[in-house]
């Protein structure tokens, strides 16, 4: 090196000026050895530096085609994309060393690069891949050079991107202010190297994703660049392009994995993420249409678009994934539905992933988009929308539901911990935020609170605080989980929940049609009508089955059964809690504890009113509809759920036992059905078997187990009480499933030991104020199993009336086409009127038939208010069944009305016997109905039995009635022995003579008391004035009484 390029020169002249010259020659050998050894350190050094310059002036000369030095513009190795290097010779001039360019000239020279370039981005991104090929294969680096490039080469790549992707920056925020270039000019670049660069390929490039993801502004001081906000509205322009099969699995854009890419890479960085969020948003989310406007007309709409739901009303064809629908195999489905599965889960998985990096870069922006899209479908939700509306319309008005159930599984996947439902984080959602102006789901802030009242209790606040806590809700922003909680709660209803109705519907229309089809078999082959029915048939069901298998894709089911449990888990925390306090004025912290041993339910809810009133009935409703979908399709996930169904085995309890925590009766009394979801019933008819262990253990072993007899019977009994009262024929259907469970309780021993309890508690509890609740329950089963049969051989009658007229030819004459159309529905309806009673019928009399299998519950039957009604009852429907009026009732397909009349005689006649057993007062009750009962009647039933039942049950009944005959027989002696009563002695009501008379309190009215016993069990007042009247308050009239007996005891003599 010359000592002029040699910086430590001047340190070693120094060093040779201060040592004296007389000592010159008398240095050691060890400082000489040292001096050496500084020189050659120095010399070292300084090698390393001037290799260093060297290698970052080859970096840029051979990645961005720039030098200082004029002689080397020709000699310069370039990559392909550099045609020849660029001589700077104004910047030459301005730095000391004009030859090489280093990393205080770099960015001078970049930036008068990016001034002169024609196309920035694209020059920039040549630029970065040349940086990326030089630093994953150094080869073509110069052998002196090599050594150098081992320990210096990524670092100084490293500072060179890091110098291109921020000018750059600069650039897209400003392009026309440091170039003469417009912002759409700069969009277009961006977008040649986002979607063009590569061809044809349908996968975005690494190198592509890389540059973008380094270049695109990301940061707040970017936030109103032009060029990313018409960049993103591009992209959102690109991703709706294809109006054709968006709505299908097989979407074109989910098989563009470039733009796909790019969503998530723009979904990745914070200021692009806003950008595309609000590229995206509604301008009148409240405005007509705006439902299908959010999908069709948003990027992130048509994202959430492709689905296998098909859409009813023919907007959406079902994919041809269940061709020749109404003939595959068992085995066929199974294949299709796996397929359907594997697509729609690798579809979701994509869709979610953008929408999860959304939400880590705009996680506000996201919730509040999801907001606005639910609030503008909500409509979608109410009753009369979806049952006045043409489907088409109705597609043209809101999102599809493939769209919405989309929504649903993407907000559950987002919701990470609330769909753990042992997670202590559920403890941070806020039950006051639903009906705090923070909450954008205005529609979910209007609805119908769990509870009808805030409790009053001692530990309640006082009237100050309450009006303080009742006043808007929390004011602080609410946590995330709170925000997504109810986003997710309205999700699943306007997803899940609605496409649920949705396919209960479907199969509603495939059972009427496949009706008409079997109506229309008598014709031709080639008949039109017949052909139509088919064509349509075949479609329906392949609409079903694409539906059906939508629903049960593990993918969604998944997380939505932790859901369920969560919320299962918060409903009866939040009913358990107590009311706030001024220590403790916000949501409760702690998870709230079951009472210990066997107190009642209702008492461990002493304070729940205060924050149910706070949550909208939505909450608990979606909680039933989905139990009630798993019981019916995926009865297998509640088997190997890996999280325990004690969290919904307690909501269901708690709020069916206690009616303060649920006011609208219609759910309440749903309860029940959701509670046939964790019941271990045998499964339906050709459905697979499924194990029910878990079931049962969870039956057996749950800590308010016991109270589950009490709480199935206190729904049941509510449906009917003065203001709970739901509409009549809604009353039957809504017991329907309460009988399943009652059955399933009856076969375990313990609960069945708690029913046989219930009822003896009835028995030392008949004269009470109040009547006990197993004896309410008696009555209303009993009310029932009379209106339903009855009703059901009403309508059989006019069936077979109808289906003569329809086999003789009588309607073609009746009339014109309308005529003949008004006939063929008053038959149908008839048809499915017949169908509903006897199958109601059937399951009540099951019921009442399985609780006389009981000594206790036999008592409380044969007690004088109940023990008439029964045999009454029994004795008309058997002349109904055996007497001269059974050809009335025979139709020409009983299979097709549920009309079993050998099973339904046999359950009336093992009832009977039964009962019997109870002796004497029965049997007088049974030959007391002189409307129905005859011995000739008897016979006839017994040899109708011997014919169609088990030997067992005839015999049994034959010996029933020989008894019946022979209190027929003493019956009659002790009607001659009443003969001529005085009318002192008679019940006003029954016209009977009364046994143990009583005084009616307020009207002073005489009455039996079995006679306004069973009066007061379904009206609770005087029946002479109407006023309100309890057992408690009759008075006995010992007098009378031993008058009668007196009276009658002469008479026998």
């Amino acid at each position: 090196f010359q000592s002029s390029l040699n910086p430590f020169a001047a340190l070693a002249a120094e060093q040779q000026q201060l040592q004296p010259q007389q000592s010159r020659h008398d240095v050691s050998d060890a400082q000489h050895r040292s001096a050496c050894r500084l020189c050659s350190s120095l010399h070292a050094q300084l090698a390393d530096e001037h290799r260093r310059g060297l290698l970052w002036n080859y970096v840029v000369e051979y990645c961005f085609g720039v030098t200082f030095d004029s002689e080397r513009v020709s000699a310069v190795p370039l990559p392909p994309t550099v045609a020849q290097p660029k001589h700077l010779a104004s910047l030459a001039e301005v730095y000391p060393d004009r030859r090489l360019i280093g990393p205080d000239s770099f960015g001078a020279a970049l930036a008068d690069q990016l001034l002169t370039a024609s196309n920035v981005v694209l020059y920039s991104f040549r630029c970065y891949g040349n940086l990326t090929e030089l630093a994953d294969s150094p080869v073509v680096l110069p052998p002196e050079l090599k050594s150098a490039a081992d320990r210096r080469l990524s670092e100084i790549v490293s500072a060179c991107r890091s110098q291109l992707t921020g000018q750059l920056r600069e650039y897209l925020a400003q392009p026309d202010v440091l170039t003469e270039c417009q912002p759409e000019a700069a969009v277009r670049q961006l977008l040649d190297v986002a979607l063009r660069l590569g061809g044809d390929r349908r996968e975005l490039p690494p190198l592509v994703s890389d540059f973008l993801s380094a270049s695109l502004p990301s940061g707040d001081a970017d936030e109103n660049g032009p060029v990313v906000k018409q960049f993103v509205a591009k992209i959102c322009d690109e991703v709706m392009r294809d109006e054709r099969h968006f709505e299908s699995l097989h979407c074109p854009l989910l098989t563009d994995q470039r733009l796909m890419q790019l969503l998530r890479l723009l979904a990745s960085l914070p200021t692009c993420a806003r950008a595309l969020l609000a590229a995206s948003r509604l301008r009148q989310p409240l405005a007509e249409g705006a439902g299908r406007q959010a999908q069709v007309g948003t990027a992130l709409g048509r994202l959430l678009s492709p689905s296998g739901l098909p859409q009813l009303g023919g907007l959406q064809q079902p994919d041809s994934l269940f061709p020749s629908a109404s003939q595959m195999t068992q085995q066929a489905y199974d294949a299709a539905e796996r397929s359907l599965w594997d697509l729609s889960a690798a579809n979701l998985s994509q869709i979610v992933s953008v929408f999860k990096a959304l939400f880590r870069s705009a996680r506000r922006q996201l919730l509040l988009w999801f907001a606005e899209f639910l609030e503008a479908n909500s409509g979608k939700a109410k009753l009369a929308a979806r049952h006045t509306m043409d489907p088409v319309m109705l597609g043209m008005s809101f999102a599809s539901d493939g769209c919405c159930l989309n929504a649903c599984a993407v907000l559950l996947q987002l919701a990470g911990p609330l769909t753990d439902p042992v997670s202590d984080r559920l403890l941070l959602v806020d039950p006051r935020y639903v009906r705090s102006d923070l909450c954008p789901l205005r529609t979910l802030s209007k609805e119908t609170s769990l509870s009808g009242s805030i409790g009053g209790s001692a530990s309640s606040p006082s009237d100050s605080t309450a009006a303080s806590f009742n006043a808007e809700g929390p004011t602080d922003p609410p946590h995330v989980l709170t925000e997504l909680f109810f986003l997710c709660q309205r999700g699943v209803r306007l997803g899940f929940a609605l496409a649920c109705e949705q396919l209960q519907e479907v199969q509603q229309q495939l059972g009427r049609l496949q009706h008409a089809v079997q109506q229309h078999q008598q014709m031709p082959q080639g008949h039109p009508a017949m052909a139509s029915h088919t064509a349509a048939l075949e479609r329906l069901t392949a609409h079903y089955l694409a539906h059906r298998a939508s629903l049960r894709s593990p993918a969604l089911l998944d997380p939505l059964l932790g859901f369920l449990l969560a919320t299962s888990r918060l409903l009866t925390h939040f009913a358990l809690a107590p009311a706030p306090t001024l220590e403790a004025p916000g949501a409760p912290t702690r998870w709230s504890r079951l009472p210990e041993g066997n107190h009642g339910i209702i008492d461990a809810c002493s304070d729940g009113c205060w924050w149910l009133h706070r949550l909208p009935e939505s909450l608990a409703e979606g909680v039933v509809q989905c139990a009630l979908f798993f019981r019916q399709q995926r009865p297998d996930m509640l088997e190997m759920c890996p999280h325990s169904l004690e969290p919904l085995f307690t909501f269901l309890l708690l709020f069916m036992g206690c009616p303060r925590l649920l006011r609208n009766p219609h759910l309440r009394a749903s309860l029940a059905e959701g509670l046939c979801a964790l019941c271990p019933l045998p499964s339906e008819e050709g459905a697979p078997q499924v194990p029910t262990h878990r079931r049962e253990q969870l039956l057996a072993s749950h800590p308010l187990a016991q109270q589950t007899a009490a709480s199935l019977l206190s729904v049941f009994v509510s449906i009917e009480l003065s203001g709970e009262s739901v509409q009549f024929e809604m009353k039957f259907s809504y017991r329907r499933p309460m009988y399943s469970v009652l059955r399933c309780l009856w076969s375990m021993p313990a609960h069945r030991d708690r029913l046989c309890l219930l009822a003896r508690q009835a028995m030392r509890h008949l004269d009470d104020a109040e009547a006990p609740l197993f004896l309410k329950f008696l009555n209303l089963l009993l009310n029932d199993a009379t209106f339903l049969l009855d009703e059901a051989l009403s309508y059989l009658t006019q069936l077979k009336t109808l289906e003569v007229q329809r086999q003789d030819g009588a309607w073609p004459d009746a009339g014109g086409q309308r005529e003949r159309e008004e006939a063929e529905s008053q038959f149908l309806h008839t048809a499915r009127l017949t169908r509903f009673h006897n199958q109601l019928s059937q399951d009540t009399l099951q019921a009442l038939e399985l609780l006389t299998e009981a000594p206790d519950v036999l008592s409380v039957l044969l007690h004088p208010m109940l023990a008439d009604r029964v045999a009454g009852t029994l004795n008309y429907f058997l002349a109904h069944l055996a007497g001269p009026k059974r050809s009335e009732l025979t139709v020409r397909d009983k299979a097709a009305y549920q009309f079993r009349p050998r099973e339904l005689l046999a359950s009336i006649c093992r009832l009977l016997v039964n009962l019997s057993s109870g002796g004497e007062p029965f049997l007088s009750a049974v030959v007391r109905d002189s409307r129905s009962y005859s011995p000739g009647l008897m016979q006839s039933a017994a040899q109708l039995l011997g014919r169609v039942a088990d030997p067992g049950l005839a015999n049994s009944f034959a010996e029933f009635a020989e008894q019946a005959r022979l209190a027929e027989a003493a019956r009659q002696a002790e009607d001659e022995s009443a003969e001529d009563a005085p009318d002192e002695f008679l019940d006003p009501i029954m016209g009977s003579l009364m046994r143990d008379p009583v005084v009616l309190p307020s009207s002073r009215v005489t009455v039996d008391r079995a006679t306004i016993q069973r009066h007061l069990l379904s009206d609770p007042t005087d029946p002479f004035n109407r006023q309100p009247l309890t057992m408690s308050e009759i008075i006995e009239d010992a007098d009378l009484r031993d008058r009668v007996r007196d009276w009658l005891a002469s008479r026998r003599k």
